[in-house]
């Protein structure tokens, strides 16, 4: 018969696991998340400034394109980034609105899409980083 007797040594590596992996979440959706928005903003529709009603400027929704980082916790804790802007006409812009002859214009999931191998590299560079910490 054999016996383990467990120096806390498992509960140590456990506890730099789910460090490491919290480091790696944490800085690689923050930094995703701005390469992404970074993309969205340079392919959100600019308007003509004469088809624009008063007090709107052309590019206001390519600087409205904004990040915010949250958690989500209970049984599946986990980090999530959104991509979003505040103007309320940006829906209608993406997602398009068909009564009023609005062509969608995904810029969002385009910009997601055109950059989502940046992105990988990004993580694995980070996943290097941190294991890296850990010598």
């Amino acid at each position: 018969m054999v016996e383990i007797v467990d120096s806390g040594a498992t509960r140590k590596l456990l506890e730099v696991a789910l460090r490491v992996q919290k480091a790696i979440d944490r800085k690689g959706l923050r930094r995703g998340a701005k390469v992404v928005q970074r993309e969205a903003k340079r392919q959100a529709p600019v308007s003509d400034p004469e088809d624009l009603p008063e007090g709107r400027s052309p590019g206001d929704l390519r600087k409205s394109v904004k990040i915010r980082a949250g958690k989500r916790s209970g049984w599946h804790n986990f980090q999530t980034i959104e991509i979003y802007s505040n103007l309320k006409y940006a829906g209608p812009v993406h997602w398009g609105w068909p009564d009023h002859n609005i062509e969608p214009n995904r810029f969002l999931w385009d910009s997601l899409s055109d950059v989502s191998q940046e992105v990988f590299m990004l993580f694995q560079d980070i996943v290097r980083e941190e294991t890296s910490k850990l010598n």
